[in-house]
């Protein structure tokens, strides 16, 4: 029961971490193509 929750909980985080570093990514390459042109 425990560690089927803590893998739930693992996986959420590592999901919310992925999220975070690819809208993190989006913004800033957004940013560059703004700022070249």
């Amino acid at each position: 029961m425990f560690k089927s929750y803590d893998m739930i909980n693992i996986t959420i985080l590592l999901q919310n971490i992925f999220l975070i570093e690819f809208s993190d990514n989006l913004v800033y390459n957004t940013f560059n193509l703004n700022k070249k042109e």
